[in-house]
């Protein structure tokens, strides 16, 4: 006996509803260099002054987003960059201890 392909597309589908934040859906986002630029840009540090902590992409409340976390002259940045539009979604300054 062999089952219809219909049972096993749907079983493999129901995968897809569960909210897996984990998967970053294929699509066109800006490089991690220039998602980099734009936050020190943004918070007037120049690339010789920082020191990138993190640079990931990820996926949150379904939009891909970079994150971005550095540290410069005695702060503490923490950054959500649209991976897609490169607008700056989040930020966070705090003195570095």
């Amino acid at each position: 006996y062999q089952a219809p392909a219909e049972k096993f597309s749907s079983f493999e589908d129901d995968d897809d509803d569960e909210d897996d934040d984990d998967e970053v859906p294929v699509g066109q986002y800006i490089s991690v260099e220039n998602a980099k630029r734009i936050v020190l840009a943004h918070a007037g540090v120049s690339a010789e002054n920082a020191v990138i902590e993190k640079a990931e992409l990820d996926v949150e409340q379904g939009v891909v987003i970079y994150e971005i976390e550095f540290k410069a002259g005695g702060y503490e940045y923490e950054y959500e960059v649209n991976a897609t539009t490169g607008a700056i979604i989040s930020q966070n300054k705090e003195i570095d201890d």
